[in-house]
């Protein structure tokens, strides 16, 4: 009886070891031989993967992507519906943060595989980051009911104001609790001034 090899979750394996040595040993140590190595099998079977060596950064930035899009659609779950509307939108936004060590560290080596590697591929990833984010501020500002006219301003604060939390959560300059406290109030300041009240 042929031998039936789960290449599905061997893929999964191979981003997750990705992952692993650029949170060990840096995004410039990521090489078929180290991924292998942290897989415990040969290259080859790397090699089934991804051609080359290019190719394992944006295995790891995908394995990273794809964690972030279960926690946007997994977030609060069906409870957090039964929340009020400001709060299911500070939420949203939270979800956005690495406020646990998981997701601190897969933040992290999101940075360094960004920084260490360039090409069209990975300017794809930080595109759509980009974009999810700034799809993301725009429902939450006009959610929140700022004025037409405002709003361009509002988006691009509360882009700038989330940008900087997930850098300094990154670099351990500050606590999530510290990252909370900072933008709840921000947001709870924009539904405090809307004429029909969301909070």
């Amino acid at each position: 009886m042929p031998r039936l090899i789960d290449y599905g979750a061997r893929f999964e394996l191979a981003r997750e070891a990705v992952l692993a040595v650029t949170l060990r040993d840096g995004a410039a140590a990521v090489n078929m031989q180290t991924v292998s190595r942290e897989l415990g099998v040969s290259v080859a079977t790397v090699r089934r993967f991804v051609s080359n060596a290019q190719g394992l950064p944006q295995l790891g930035l995908g394995f990273i992507e794809r964690r972030r899009m279960v926690r946007r659609f997994t977030g609060g779950g069906v409870a957090a519906l039964r929340d009020p509307p400001l709060q299911r939108l500070m939420a949203a936004v939270r979800l956005e943060l690495p406020l646990t060590e998981g997701q601190l560290a897969q933040d992290r080596a999101w940075e360094a595989l960004v920084a260490a590697n360039s090409g069209p591929t990975i300017d794809k990833f930080v595109e759509d980051q980009q974009a999810e984010w700034q799809h993301l501020a725009g429902a939450v500002i006009v959610a929140l009911g700022v004025p037409e006219a405002q709003r361009p301003l509002e988006v691009a604060t509360l882009i700038a104001l989330m940008n900087g939390l997930l850098v300094q959560l990154v670099s351990a300059e500050i606590t999530p609790g510290i990252a909370i406290a900072v933008i709840d109030p921000h947001l709870f300041d924009l539904a405090a001034h809307r004429s029909d009240g969301v909070a």
